[in-house]
Parts: structure tokens; sequence; C-alpha cells
């Protein structure tokens, strides 16, 4: 980060958090997240700074997160913005273990505003042009009113959270889901996109584990915004392989040879796939169809014998239960021939059920069993 953005960005969380004003473009949040991960993303090629160093050299950033986790009622955009962010900043071991650090005391923000503001930093500039003036052309007069505005907060509003504790744990731990902000599924889906972020390395791994997040992960799958529930099949594939990625089982000859947590994920779609709620059988095919996609050929062969079990059982039970989403399962695990074969099997169930029960519309049943039989023969597929 250059000089000018260095003294900029104290400016622009200031304002980020003033609840004087209102932000009335909330594209400014997706815009300020771009602007971080380009910057984070240049850093990680050039191996100069590490995200540590970032939040250490600019104490305004982890300050941010105080306050806004200190506001009684935050603005539920500000809010999701920090959830993501703090996803993005603890992605690097680094960054993870500062923002996992205690507030040992309060931090003030010392804010310096140039008079002449150079034109780069474009995202930086767009927020400090203040909440009143967004779309203003003269960026200099704006930052010059806000210096002439800008009053010092000496206390923060609210109690809600201690300051003694983590960022990481108040972002993603207990208090956001249990609080009522976590109503708002812009809320719950900033929470899986930071945690998507974030989910890269053994100690998010480990934190994962604690304080319910992984229920909370799962009990997602069934949220009432389609939105949410379709950001959390991502993450749920994701943390499912970066849990056997990072915990060194390359040679995984039986699912009973997966981690502890990937055999958790594994039977909780089980338990939904066999439940016999149409809902619940859809969200499961779903989240399998974001595993299929992401799995190797070897991890396919694992999985696939155990899942097709449970498939063939929910087609005896119902022929055409939740057809598009066992399609898109299927497609997802034509990869490896002989994974593709018995998939292939598996597709023709519903067709043998039909040709069992409808032996007055189709005329001459046994003319399709016949030709059922030889689709299903294996020198057929071979085909």
């Amino acid at each position: 980060m250059d000089a000018e953005c260095s003294q900029l960005l104290p400016h622009v969380c200031r304002v980020l958090v003033d609840n004087r004003q209102l932000m009335t473009d909330d594209s400014i949040y997706e815009k300020l997240l771009d602007w971080f991960k380009g910057l984070l993303g240049t850093v990680n090629d050039c191996m100069a700074v590490s995200t540590e160093d970032l939040l250490s050299e600019n104490p305004c950033i982890p300050e941010l997160f105080h306050q806004v986790l200190s506001i009684d009622e935050a603005d539920h955009s500000l809010l999701a913005f920090s959830v993501r962010l703090v996803g993005v900043l603890a992605a690097q071991e680094g960054g993870f273990k500062y923002l996992m650090r205690k507030r040992k005391k309060k931090q003030t923000v010392h804010t310096y505003i140039p008079v002449s503001v150079p034109r780069r930093c474009a995202s930086l500039h767009c927020v400090s042009a203040g909440r009143k003036a967004e779309h203003s052309g003269d960026v200099t007069a704006v930052l010059s009113g806000w210096r002439s505005q800008s009053v010092q907060r000496s206390t923060v509003p609210g109690n809600r959270h201690r300051n003694s504790d983590d960022i990481i744990s108040k972002m993603f731990g207990e208090c956001i889901y249990t609080s009522g902000t976590w109503k708002d599924a812009s809320i719950r889906r900033a929470w899986i996109q930071g945690l998507l972020s974030m989910v890269q390395h053994q100690e998010a791994l480990c934190f994962l584990q604690t304080g319910g997040i992984l229920k909370t992960m799962l009990d997602l799958l069934m949220d009432s915004s389609l939105f949410v529930a379709s950001a959390v099949n991502d993450l749920i594939a994701h943390v499912f392989f970066t849990f056997v990625k990072l915990t060194g089982l390359s040679d995984i000859g039986h699912v009973s040879d997966l981690p502890a947590v990937a055999l958790r994920i594994l039977g909780h779609l089980e338990k939904l796939l066999t439940c016999g709620v149409s809902q619940s059988v859809t969200r499961s095919l779903k989240a399998l169809s974001a595993i299929f996609r992401d799995c190797s050929d070897t991890m396919a062969r694992v999985l696939w014998p155990r899942i097709a079990e449970l498939i063939n059982s929910l087609l005896k039970q119902k022929p055409s239960h939740d057809t598009p989403h066992l399609k898109e399962l299927l497609l997802a695990v034509t990869r490896p021939p002989d994974v593709c074969q018995l998939a292939v099997c598996v597709l023709l169930q519903p067709l043998d059920s039909v040709l069992r029960v409808s032996t007055t519309d189709f005329g001459q049943p046994a003319k399709e069993r016949r030709i059922l039989s030889r689709l299903r023969s294996p020198r057929t597929i071979n085909k």
C-alpha cells in the first residue's frame, strides 16, 4: 500500500462507522472489498508484505471491526461488509492469528486527511468523499468538509460485545449467529462468504470445529433464503475437501478413511437424503452435486457407491423425486468412466420403475423391458 492510501485509509474507516451520515450506495462496500482483494493479491504475489504486517501497520482496520461490533444496531450492509473483509484478511494464517488476538485496551485512531488528494486509490476516495456526496466529482472539497466536520469519537455506543473478545470469534462465532442481526439473510450470506475465504489453513479448520460453527453451517442448508442455501453448498464442498487435503489423508480407499469432519458432513447429507421430506432431499442433492463437481476421480470412486445405494432406494420409493436435481448430481459424477457406468445404471432406475407400473399406457411393456435390459448391460454402456 502506498503512502497516500495509508494516509487515507484511517479516514475511510471513520466514515464507514459514522452513524450521523447515510450510505445510499451499497456498491461502495463491494468496491472496497475488491480493492482489498486486489491489494492482498498483489502482496501475495510479490511476497513482500504479509496480511499480518498490513494489519499491524494499519491499526485502523482492526479498530473498524471493533467499532462495528460495538454498535448495538449496526447497519446490516456495514456488518456484512466487515464479516466478509475479516474472512479475506484471515485467509492467510498470519492474518488469522492477528485477528484472533485479544483486544487489551481501546485503540485511538488518528486521522490525517491531506488537503490535496491524489487520484489514486479510487475506491478509498469514493468512500471518503462522504456519505452525503458519494457521486460528487470534487473529491478535494468534500474531504476538506469532512476534515472540518469530523469529531473524535471518545466512546462507542453499546456494550453488546466485550472488548476482550477477538475479532474472529465475534464475526463468526456464537455471538453473531445467535444475535438479532442473524435474521437478515444478507448477514447469513456474508458469514458464508467470509468462511469460504478464511478456511484455507489448519488454524481456520481448528476454529471451525468450535462453538457450533459446523452445525450452523449445516443447518443453513435448510435456510428459508434460496440465496443463502445456494451459497452454503459451495462452503460445504470447500470445507469437506479442505479437511481432506490439510489433514494429510492422501490415500483414501474407503469412506471410513475420511477425516471426522468430512464424515460428519457426509452423514448429515445422507440423513437429509433419506428423511422423506422433499425439500430436505432437494437441498441434500444440491450439496452433493457441489461436492462431486469439485472432487477428484479417486474421491468420486470412494464416495459414489455409498451415495448410489441411497439414491437407488430413493428412486424405488418415488421414481420422479427431484428429477432435475438428481440429473445435476449424476452429471457431476460422469467424469471417471467406471463411475459413469454406475451413474447411468442409477439414471435408468426411473425408466425401469415407469415400465413396471405403466403396462396399460405403453401397450407393449415386454419390448421396453428388453430395450432397458440392453441399455443396462455393461457391454452396451461401454459402446
